[in-house]
């Protein structure tokens, strides 16, 4: 059986440059309810560490970095494109 503390499941995280977000469910399990921790990291070799160990140690499917490097190229492209 699933043990869960008074500040609710983590159920997703984020990278985004130095930043990791941790975003954690209600504790009374609204599905809709959600909270989010930003933790400032050194830079983004560490916060994409320490976003890995909290996944691991939840129980949350690894992020795809390969994908994610794929689509901030493309962003980047298309902004390149739309600046006149």
């Amino acid at each position: 059986m699933k043990t869960y503390n008074n500040y609710g499941e983590l159920v997703n995280t984020m990278v985004s440059g130095p930043v990791v977000t941790l975003m954690f469910a209600s504790p009374t399990g609204g599905v809709y309810e959600t909270r989010s921790v930003d933790m400032l990291c050194v830079d983004n070799t560490q916060a994409m560490e320490i976003e890995k160990r909290h996944r691991e140690a939840w129980g949350i499917d690894m992020v795809d970095r390969a994908t994610d490097a794929e689509w901030q190229d493309l962003e980047a492209m298309q902004g390149a494109l739309a600046e006149p």
